[in-house]
């Protein structure tokens, strides 16, 4: 991803204060961003689903 933008695509979340609270636990943890965690999450998403036979049951069960 360029910082020119070119090769990008900006999308906007809502976290909870509890997910968001969590995220930066863990960024911090590894000294790394928020941003970059949620990048590395989305490609493990996407490599679990495109990459795996099968992937995760989608949609997610979230009870």
């Amino acid at each position: 991803m360029g910082k020119d933008g070119k090769n990008a695509k900006r999308y906007t979340t809502t976290f909870t204060k509890e997910q968001f609270a969590a995220l930066e636990r863990i960024a911090d943890a590894n000294k790394v961003t928020v941003t970059w965690l949620i990048r590395r999450a989305v490609d493990h998403l996407i490599d679990s689903v495109d990459g795996a036979a099968g992937g995760p049951m989608l949609p997610f069960d979230v009870r």
